[in-house]
């Protein structure tokens, strides 16, 4: 992809901002930081090791509960319109506990591996992860009800490519191959219209380096994105928030 953009526009991504650390960085981490420069934020803001500090994850460990909400946050802070698209529903957690989790992941990670899901689920962190969660809708609803909505479904591509023509970017939370239980976050950029190339710009400094390329941003044939990667996880649609336009309302 070229970095030559029009006078006024945009450029694809920041110059300047080191995005692929794999021994250091998370993909939450990079993905935030990548959307904080979409968003108009500070320059500050544009660096994985900025979203790091603000989050209190550690150099070389993953990202927890509570730093993927702090993130979430960091963006609304500075400015963004969040959209987010996910069947989980945080109010379920709060009543039923572990029978939720093990009812939403009964088709996936329960059936796929149990062991590691129970190790993992019994270990504290669904603790963790009702706290994270509820602390997060607290705070959105106290002080961003204007600028966040939630929609309890997966994302498709119809709703990505309406996202984008609307300016935003999509962060996806996709399932890994790294194993069951495992995601990995990148950014949609852009996304052709229908039968048009059918080709999908995405923000994945892991993937463009492991391409042979410079910049952080590959293209994926539309096909092999959504047999690979969708439905995602979970869906959030950002952009800089603007009163005037903005329809997000819990």
């Amino acid at each position: 992809m070229s970095e030559k953009v029009e006078k006024g526009q945009m450029a694809l991504y920041p110059e300047g901002v080191e995005y692929y650390d794999p021994e250091n960085s998370a993909c939450d981490s990079v993905a935030t930081s990548f959307l904080m420069y979409k968003v108009g934020a500070p320059r500050d803001f544009w660096y994985p090791s900025a979203i790091d500090t603000i989050s209190g994850r550690k150099p070389g460990q993953p990202t927890d509960s509570h730093a993927v909400f702090r993130n979430l946050l960091a963006l609304l802070e500075k400015g963004a319109e969040i959209v987010e698209l996910c069947p989980f529903e945080s109010e379920r957690l709060k009543r039923e506990g572990l029978a939720y989790v093990e009812e939403f992941c009964s088709d996936s990670w329960l059936k796929e591996d149990p062991a590691s899901f129970y190790n993992y689920w019994g270990s504290g962190n669904l603790e963790l992860f009702t706290e994270a969660y509820a602390n997060f809708d607290d705070r959105v609803r106290n002080d961003f009800k204007s600028s966040y909505q939630t929609i309890h479904r997966s994302a498709e591509i119809a709703d990505i490519r309406q996202y984008i023509a609307e300016g935003y970017a999509a962060k996806c939370i996709l399932k890994s191959n790294r194993g069951a239980g495992i995601s990995h976050a990148v950014v949609v950029t852009d996304i052709d219209p229908p039968g048009l190339y059918d080709g999908v710009d995405v923000f994945d400094p892991n993937l463009a380096r492991r391409a042979g390329l410079q910049g952080p941003i590959v293209s994926r044939d539309i096909g092999d994105f959504t047999e690979k990667w969708m439905p995602a996880e979970g869906t959030f649609a950002v952009r800089r928030f603007d009163p005037n336009q903005n329809t997000a309302a819990i």
